[in-house]
């Protein structure tokens, strides 16, 4: 029977302390501050307790300050009562671990506190302040005097959710019947819990994304430009082993540097991939025709048959012949058919060939006109 008194009083006992847990939710970026108020002791503004929490991301740390106008006294372990109270003043030098006294001051154990006592005072607790998970606390110093706890912790294996738990915190007033003393007048098991959600900026310092990122934008810069300087802007060339060249270099860069799909959370990133595909638009968009260079034409060649055939339409004007008619008539449509085609993909390349192809023109409109008219 008593065994069971105890189990159910034993679990009564974990559900009240389960029910007493308090959570709080906070999201933190670098350098910006959250802050939350804890009251010490209720319906007394002057006992809360302001915490706040700045994530620091170049060092990869939290730093958590409390404030308050009264002095706040804190533990850094369980120590009990009994151990570190004597007569009722309070003996930091009692401690199990160093705690700066101050100048002098004696720390009385006030009334008021010891009636909020919820157990015999021999068995009470000056509870742990802090407890964390996936922080590692960095070195502190422990003062009975102080208004502000400042408290680092680094971030261990750069988790996003960690917690900050606040367990007992106790304040100290000054007694202003006795200047050399302060009286310990509230204390409390804060039991909160704080979910603490890192929030990293993903373009913070070289991360390893953006150093690819970086190296592939550059190479492939570097390779469009040598590219370019090889074949020039024309789009054009006369030499049948530059193009072949162009096609295989332009097979290469392609197969080397294919398009990036990805979606990166960092501007900047996504700012050199956007860069590097801009790059392999242009490989593909860039393109290189094979054109031979022209033959010059054969002046002396247009220059007879410019003759021949003005001969040919003179005697055609006084011949009363039709046979003869036709065959000079025929005559003058091979040589104007045969001129063009030994002039075709040739250009004029000087002053004697342009004018000799312009007399072998007027000689073909002066055939034209005449014997169409006729």
């Amino acid at each position: 029977m008593m065994k069971r008194t105890f189990a159910i009083l034993s679990l009564l006992s974990l559900s009240l302390m389960l029910l007493a847990q308090e959570s709080r939710s906070i999201s933190l970026a670098d350098g910006i501050e959250q802050k939350d108020v804890l009251t010490i002791y209720k319906d007394q503004k002057e006992s809360n307790v302001v915490v706040s929490f700045v994530y620091d991301e170049s060092n990869e740390k939290i730093i958590m300050k409390l404030t308050s106008i009264k002095k706040i006294l804190h533990f850094r372990e369980n120590i009990l009562y009994k151990q570190v109270v004597r007569n009722r003043y309070f003996h930091p030098e009692k401690l199990n671990y160093f705690m700066d006294e101050g100048d002098g001051f004696k720390f009385y154990v006030s009334k008021k506190f010891r009636k909020s006592m919820n157990v015999k005072r021999q068995n009470y607790l000056f509870r742990n302040w802090v407890k964390t998970e996936g922080l590692q606390m960095l070195r502190h110093d422990y003062v009975v005097l102080t208004d502000s706890i400042v408290q680092e912790f680094n971030v261990l294996n750069q988790k996003t959710n960690v917690t900050v738990s606040l367990k007992s915190l106790y304040l100290l007033q000054k007694n202003e019947r006795r200047k050399m003393r302060y009286d310990i007048v509230a204390g409390r098991d804060i039991n909160i819990t704080y979910n603490i959600s890192i929030v990293r900026n993903p373009c913070f310092g070289e991360s390893g994304d953006t150093i690819v990122a970086r190296k592939f934008a550059d190479g492939i810069r570097n390779s469009y430009v040598l590219f370019v300087e090889k074949f020039g802007r024309t789009g054009t060339t006369p030499s049948e082993s530059a193009f072949d060249t162009y096609l295989q270099m332009k097979k290469m860069l392609l197969n080397q540097y294919e398009f990036h799909f990805g979606d990166e959370k960092c501007s900047n990133v996504k700012r050199l991939w956007s860069v590097y595909n801009s790059y392999v638009d242009s490989i593909a968009m860039y393109n290189l025709t094979y054109v031979p260079v022209a033959q010059g034409i054969d002046a002396k060649m247009l220059t007879d048959k410019s003759y021949q055939i003005d001969a040919s339409v003179s005697r055609w004007l006084v011949s009363d012949d039709v046979i003869e008619k036709r065959d000079l008539k025929h005559f003058c449509e091979e040589s104007i058919k045969s001129a063009y085609t030994a002039i075709q993909g040739c250009v004029a390349q000087d002053e004697e060939q342009k004018k000799a192809l312009e007399l072998f023109k007027k000689a073909e409109e002066y055939f034209r006109k005449t014997t169409n008219r006729k």
